[in-house]
């Protein structure tokens, strides 16, 4: 399934999360590429004992999400995957708006217009 990795985040107002949200200082917008890589790279701590081969396909898939220009071509293993990991990272705005995404769906969130 082709995904769209610059497709930006926003609040349920419409405007542009920046990675501030997620406590990061900076004013760059969060897009579905940064949720996701930045998911596929943490270490949780229910995973302490996750097995090196979990760890390197996690890294794998992120090299791929890097190397993908504007789409990346996932597989449902992939999109099961980052859903879970994106779960156990956010909030229900940030998660909402990647399910939706992920399944190429409307949020249901219009991006505010200045």
């Amino acid at each position: 399934m082709k995904v769209n990795l610059n497709t930006v985040i926003t609040d349920f107002y419409g405007e542009v999360l920046p990675r501030a949200y997620f406590g990061f200082p900076s004013g760059v917008p969060t897009d579905l590429r940064y949720v996701v890589v930045t998911v596929l790279g943490t270490a949780f701590r229910d995973e302490v004992n996750l097995a090196p081969v979990e760890k390197i396909g996690r890294y794998k898939l992120a090299i791929k999400i890097m190397d993908a220009n504007t789409e990346v071509d996932l597989v449902a293993e992939e999109v099961a995957l980052i859903k879970k990991l994106v779960g156990k990272w956010t909030t229900p705005l940030v998660v909402g708006q990647v399910d939706c995404l992920l399944e190429s769906k409307p949020t249901g969130i219009s991006v505010k217009k200045e």
